[in-house]
């Protein structure tokens, strides 16, 4: 995807009738991605904001002219689980969350839309989505799949993360 939106040659090759179609779909969808945000796209956009102490790689930040972002994630999992009737997240303040795939990475690209604001990147205000772009094993299409806007749980864990670090607990 990345030496796609690039207009570079691909680092590797298919090897296999499932990776040929994977690819395939892969190619045209960054196309796609490139006409639509044109030279207003980072593929592997690395963020860090050293006073989260935070970071990551955003694998497209895209923009329109009108100063909308957009935050994808490519995903080739077999399967983007919604819920989880079973268990919610074990971490303390967030078990009103499935653990499942959909939270988690809603998660982190609200963690990555932190970042970019706290460091200037994105104006704070302007708009911004978040979505998956799954890759369905043996299928001819990608699906993109809308975030949600965790910000509250976010910053509830990036509080507790500062106020450890105050005390000194690990």
């Amino acid at each position: 995807a990345e030496a796609t939106i690039l207009g570079r040659p691909r680092p590797n090759a298919p090897r296999n009738a499932k990776e040929i179609l994977a690819f395939k779909v892969i190619a045209e969808t960054a196309k796609k991605l490139k006409a639509r945000f044109g030279e207003n796209c980072e593929p592997e956009k690395i963020v860090f904001s050293p006073f989260l102490g935070a970071a990551g790689t955003v694998d497209l930040l895209g923009w329109d002219a009108q100063g909308a972002y957009t935050l994808l994630d490519w995903k080739t999992n077999k399967e983007i689980k919604d819920a989880n009737p079973y268990q919610s997240c074990a971490v303390w303040g967030l078990n009103h969350l499935a653990d499942c795939d959909r939270v988690r990475y809603s998660m982190q690209l609200t963690l990555y839309e932190i970042i970019l604001r706290r460091e200037h990147v994105i104006p704070e205000g302007a708009p911004l989505r978040r979505f998956l772009i799954w890759i369905p094993p043996e299928r001819e299409a990608a699906e993109f799949i809308e975030l949600s806007d965790m910000r509250n749980e976010v910053n509830a864990i990036l509080l507790e993360n500062a106020c450890m670090k105050l005390i000194g607990a690990t």
